[in-house]
């Protein structure tokens, strides 16, 4: 679910400007910062095990300051620091915000959680070879 966020951000941030999709009633930053708020809460959500939080934000940090500098090689776009910034807190905001909900309220990690698997027959590490003796 993340990684088509990640893509879907990507894919609005370099069509050119007459495509872009646009939210009404936000502003530009507005929509910056929601886009990236909800892509932080996918990630921390999809990869909650396994990456540590501070670096996480980097890599989305790094990410929206890519994409802002792709964007003056888009027909129609243009970069700009405030649009960087935007995404920059929005994604800090969102990371930050399941972050704690995740620590604070057990019951959400607990719907979170993967199914436990069902118990299946393990398979021995000793290689299977009966060798019957011969006549």
């Amino acid at each position: 679910m993340a990684g088509c966020g990640y893509l879907i951000i990507a894919l609005c941030s370099l069509v050119p400007g007459e495509y872009r999709p646009h939210i009404d009633g936000l502003s530009g930053k507005e929509e910056h910062a929601l886009a990236y708020l909800v892509l932080g809460m996918l990630t921390v959500i999809a990869a909650r095990r396994t990456v540590n939080l501070y670096r996480l934000c980097l890599i989305m940090v790094a990410y929206a300051g890519i994409l802002e500098f792709l964007q003056l090689f888009a027909p129609g776009r243009h970069a700009a620091v405030g649009d960087f910034m935007a995404s920059s807190f929005g994604a800090m905001m969102g990371i930050t915000l399941t972050a704690l909900a995740l620590r604070r309220v057990p019951r959400i990690e607990a719907i979170l959680a993967p199914l436990p698997s069902p118990d299946l027959p393990r398979r021995s590490s000793k290689p299977d070879h009966h060798i019957r003796p011969q006549d």
